[in-house]
């Protein structure tokens, strides 16, 4: 055959291979799992699809110089050969994935309850820490894949004697035999081999024996549940969650899940209705103080955004009522002029897949996004519109005694104008500004701004009418400036002043030499930064004025970093006097 004939009959079956390859590892996504995140998914899609075509190149080239003559048959040699390739390595990823079994076309969980020991006097409500079941794939003894689920020891009952806790997990592979693990906390305190099919039938959906049969000890039982059915069931004041499950995974030290929520009062189910629409499902729940409500979240299609809904008891009926867009619970912001509290808050980890008892459990007040939602009072305050114009996107910095009116800091007039406190009257629906002297009103950056730093300077005074407005506290101290120290485990530790003129990088450097007799080194390329020697240690001060601040800094991964404690501890001393108040600045 000639050479133009051979590279046409490469070419043709290198888009065949290109197109094979790409359609079996677009279902290698789903059999692997593969997530989209950062465009994964399509980036393996397109390098498979990619090989699979030059894969079918080299495979046309060969066939056409190999078979004969003829051009129909050493095209379709050369694609038979191609298509078989690739079939080959498709059926080999199909029969090493671990691909989850179905029902009627919907994949499985496995619903479990765990029996403690009889010799289990307290409930497993008192285990510290988060309690797991572990779904295991055992090939030759090993345990090669699992998968984590969430044991509800808080959901724990005594039968005859003995604890028992539900929990679920997804049964995510046909391949191997199965074993169930429990763990409490970082311990596993029990296993069991189950005899689960790999492909269960609707005759497993019903309850199993208990596994082993056994007087005492651990024990387990199961059954399969379809996605979307329900896997847990719990209360809250007249309410019953029902927690609908599809996917559980492992978030942390805890466990996350993607699931539906239905809500029933008197064995009725609670809906809620707006613009036509009528919501019984929601994708998160939060629990307000006592179980006198519930805030419900039902998503919109699209961005993850949503509805959100009061639910609570009027009468001994349910009454639902509109709160407004938000994203649900998750984004809630508890508004609070508590410094503790605020940090505590800002701290905590919510997770996904469980009724929320912790974030409005408080019985404050909290932003979400338009409305101020007193949790206290069973209060819903829809905010103007424009309300966080001229605000920077930072947590509020405190919560007015009267719980009506909240701080949040912001620029006049635009993003780098000049600094504000906006003070936002849920009641009146108004706000108004007071503005902040950085000479005298000190904060090194806007992250560093808290409850405690506008209680410093500012404070609620009660007018005529009985409204708390905010105003500047007379006579104040100003707050010294202090430096920010790194963590003992950076690789580099730094210790950083800011906001810094160029005048506070030569004060510093007066003061280390001074102070600790330190001696200059020959200097790089970079000139903002002065290597020294103290005590035999190589210390660096960067300075960097165009960004407002010097860092004193130890060499990458030194062994002893205690001298920058030592500088951080006498320079923040000799801060407090005052002396170098005027370096400070932008």
């Amino acid at each position: 055959m000639s050479w133009p004939g051979s590279i046409a009959i490469a070419l043709l079956t290198g888009v065949v291979g290109m197109l094979a390859a790409g359609y079996v590892a677009n279902l290698a996504v789903g059999w692997y799992r593969v997530s989209s995140f950062e465009g994964g998914a399509g980036y393996m899609v397109v390098g498979l699809a990619l090989v699979g075509g030059v894969a079918g190149v080299v495979v046309g080239l060969v066939a056409s110089r190999t078979v004969g003559s003829g051009f129909v048959k050493a095209l379709g040699a050369s694609e038979g050969s191609i298509l078989a390739l690739v079939g080959v390595v498709g059926l080999t990823a199909r029969a090493l994935a671990d691909v989850p079994p179905e029902i009627d076309g919907k994949e499985l969980l496995l619903a479990v309850e765990v029996q403690w020991p009889a010799t289990n006097a307290a409930s497993p409500a008192t285990e510290p820490g988060e309690a797991f079941v572990r779904l295991s794939r055992v090939t030759s003894g090993v345990a090669r894949a699992s998968r984590l689920g969430p044991l509800w020891k808080d959901d724990a009952r005594l039968v005859d004697g003995r604890w028992i806790a539900p929990g679920v997990v997804n049964v995510f592979t046909t391949r191997g035999r199965r074993a169930l693990f429990v763990q409490l906390g970082d311990s596993i305190v029990a296993g069991f081999d189950l005899p689960l099919r790999a492909r269960p039938a609707s005759s497993d959906r019903a309850w199993s024996d208990w596994v082993p049969r056994t007087r005492d000890g651990f024990a387990v039982r199961y059954r399969v549940a379809l996605d979307g059915e329900p896997v847990r069931s719990e209360t809250s004041g007249p309410f019953e969650i029902v927690t609908l499950g599809h996917e559980f995974h492992q978030s942390g030290r805890t466990t996350s899940g993607t699931v539906e929520f239905t809500v029933r009062h008197g064995g009725k189910v609670v809906a809620a209705e707006h613009d036509g629409a009528r919501h019984d499902r929601f994708d998160e729940v939060a629990a307000l103080p006592g179980g006198r409500a519930l805030l419900l979240h039902a998503p919109d299609a699209g961005d993850g955004s949503g509805t959100c809904y009061l639910a609570r008891e009027e009468g001994g009926e349910p009454h639902v009522e509109l709160v407004g867009e938000c994203y649900g619970a998750s984004e809630a912001v508890e508004l609070t002029s508590d410094a503790e509290r605020w940090h505590a808050a800002r701290r905590r980890e919510r997770t996904s897949g469980r009724v929320d008892r912790e974030t409005l459990g408080s019985g404050g007040v909290f932003l979400l996004r338009d409305v101020v939602l007193d949790a206290g009072r069973l209060m819903v305050r829809p905010l103007q519109a424009g309300h966080g114009e001229q605000v920077a996107g930072i947590p509020p910095l405190g919560l007015s005694p009267d719980r009506r009116s909240f701080v949040r800091f912001g620029h006049a007039g635009q993003e780098q104008g000049r600094p504000q406190l906006v003070v936002t009257d849920a009641v009146e629906r108004r706000n108004y500004a007071l503005p902040i002297d950085p000479r005298r009103m000190r904060y090194k950056s806007v992250d560093a701004l808290d409850p405690a730093w506008v209680t410093h300077h500012f404070a609620w005074r009660r007018d005529a009418a009985g409204v708390d407005r905010l105003v500047e506290r007379t006579g104040f101290v100003p707050i010294p400036y202090r430096g920010e120290l790194s963590d003992v485990s950076s690789s580099v530790r730094w210790y950083r002043l800011e906001p810094a003129t160029a005048a506070l990088c030569d004060a510093v450097l007066a003061f280390l030499a001074r102070e600790f007799r330190a001696e200059p080194l020959p200097r790089e390329s970079d000139a903002r930064e002065h290597p020294l020697r103290i005590d035999g240690q190589q210390i660096t001060v960067a300075c960097r004025p165009d960004d407002h601040y010097v860092d004193v800094q130890t060499e990458y991964q030194a062994p002893d970093t205690r001298i920058l404690d030592t500088i951080a501890r006498r320079f923040d001393a000799e801060l407090a006097t005052g002396k170098h108040d005027a370096l400070f600045g932008r």
